[in-house]
């Protein structure tokens, strides 16, 4: 894995990390994981993952709801 993979997936994990959590808007998570740009985030994390950071955070709070019940 080269540097630049490393720095991706950790970046990822920890989108992913923060979206699943809620707390904070989708702008502050973009700066958190070190970009300037929430549509540049976006189109990056939709890259990654096949999903918008918005519709990740929905299915993270419908899959925690699910194992709730």
């Amino acid at each position: 894995m080269t540097p630049m993979e490393r720095l991706h997936e950790t970046r990822l994990a920890a989108a992913r990390r923060l979206l699943a959590e809620g707390a904070m808007p989708v702008l502050e998570v973009a700066g958190a994981v070190g970009f300037r740009s929430a549509s540049h985030f976006a189109v990056w994390f939709r890259e990654q993952t096949g999903m918008s950071p918005t519709a990740y955070r929905e299915a993270s709070g419908e899959i925690a709801e699910s194992k709730e019940h």
